[in-house]
C-alpha cells in the first residue's frame, strides 16, 4: 500500500495548506533590497511568517501558491522605491504564469507623504496594481520622523492621498490607519 502524499489531498485542503503558509497576521512591511524572492520580506524588527519557498515543491503548489499569497495579504511600502522594486521582482517571478503576479495583489498600504502622493497623482500606482480592492494609508510613518502625533502636516497629506486614490482608483476602498513597529 503507498504511502498518502500531498499531492493525493483534495485541491480545496491544499489551498487551506497553502493559506496557513503563506497569509501573514499583518501587513508585510516590504523593503529594498529585493534580491530575493520579493515576499521574503520582514515586518519592521520581526520575521515575516511567510515561507514562499512551499511554492517550490510541486507544480500545483507553484500554480496555486500566488494567487494566496499575492491576493490574500497587504503590502506595506514606505517608499516609492520599495514599491517599484516589488512590482519588478514580482513581475521577474512570474515567468511562468499566464499573467504577472502584480494583478493579482488586492490590498496594499502606503506611507503618507508627497513622495507617494506624487506617484499616486502620476497614474503610476495604477498601472502597477490595476486589480487593487483596498489601499490603507498609513500615517503612522509620516509622523514618525516629526512627533508621533498627528499633527496638520500629516492631517493634509493623509488627506491629500486619500482624495487621490478615490479619484485615481474609482471602485478602491481607501482606508486610513496606524500600524506601528
Amino acid at each position: 500500500m503507498a504511502l498518502p502524499t500531498l499531492q493525493g489531498l483534495p485541491l480545496e485542503l491544499k489551498r487551506e495548506i497553502l493559506k496557513h503558509v503563506l497569509i501573514a497576521d499583518k501587513p508585510l512591511y516590504i523593503k529594498p533590497p529585493l534580491l530575493q524572492h520579493p515576499v521574503s520580506a520582514t515586518y519592521p524588527g520581526e520575521k515575516s511568517g511567510i515561507n514562499s519557498s512551499i511554492m517550490a515543491a510541486s507544480k500545483i503548489w507553484a500554480i496555486e501558491g500566488p494567487d494566496i499569497l499575492y491576493s490574500e495579504n497587504i503590502f506595506f511600502f514606505k517608499t516609492v522605491l520599495t514599491l517599484c522594486a516589488f512590482t519588478d521582482a514580482i513581475i521577474r517571478y512570474s515567468y511562468h504564469m499566464p499573467f504577472n503576479n502584480r494583478h493579482r495583489v488586492k490590498r496594499v498600504c502606503l506611507a503618507v507623504g508627497d513622495e507617494m502622493l506624487g506617484y499616486i497623482v502620476d497614474g503610476m500606482f495604477k498601472r502597477h496594481f490595476p486589480n487593487l480592492e483596498t489601499v490603507y494609508l498609513n500615517d503612522w510613518y509620516y509622523a514618525e520622523g516629526k512627533s508621533k502625533s498627528k499633527d496638520s502636516a500629516t492631517r493634509y497629506w493623509t488627506k491629500r492621498m486619500e482624495d487621490e486614490v478615490r479619484i485615481s482608483m474609482k471602485k478602491v476602498v481607501v482606508k486610513v490607519v496606524n500600524f506601528e513597529d
